[in-house]
């Protein structure tokens, strides 16, 4: 399977960190929705998704995962982890 990085063990070494703003943590997403001002997902969704495998398709730090490609146990660890949404 690809980017088996997304399911190694949650804990990161920037969370192992101390110091005077170790209790703050920022944690962020890019979700990618059915609203894109000029694409109607009902005939240009294959276009889009295409698109956007070109940009992000090779790149380590934004990995690209067909979920279909996917378990069930790593879609769910994807879900515990707030990294896609259940539905």
């Amino acid at each position: 399977m690809r980017n088996e990085r997304l399911f190694e063990p949650v804990l990161s070494s920037w969370l192992e960190k101390v110091g005077p703003e170790s209790d703050v943590v920022i944690s962020s997403r890019v979700r990618l929705a059915r609203n894109f001002k000029g694409w109607n997902f009902s005939g240009a969704g294959l276009e889009l998704l295409e698109r956007v495998r070109e940009v992000f398709g090779n790149d380590e730090d934004f990995p690209f995962l067909e979920m279909g490609d996917l378990s069930l146990l790593e879609r769910g660890m994807l879900v515990e982890r707030h990294l896609i949404s259940q539905r």
